[in-house]
């Protein structure tokens, strides 16, 4: 279903079924997902210190003003 903006002709949402809650789905995301992100793959991540580190690094980058 659709919702409009009758004066402007436009769509402005779409509304569609919720969607039920599939456990085995999100099990087997999750198996898949398992381990992506490792201390070896991502050695900036090896401790929370690090992680801590980098976050705040990364956001100080992308720190935009408006």
């Amino acid at each position: 279903m659709l919702i409009r903006d009758d004066k402007k002709d436009i769509s402005i949402a779409q509304i569609n079924p919720v969607q039920s809650f599939d456990p085995e789905a999100f099990e087997k995301a999750l198996d898949r997902a398992a381990g992506v992100f490792t201390a070896e793959n991502h050695p900036e991540w090896a401790t929370k210190k690090d992680v801590v580190s980098w976050l705040r690094k990364t956001r100080k980058n992308f720190d935009r003003k408006f």
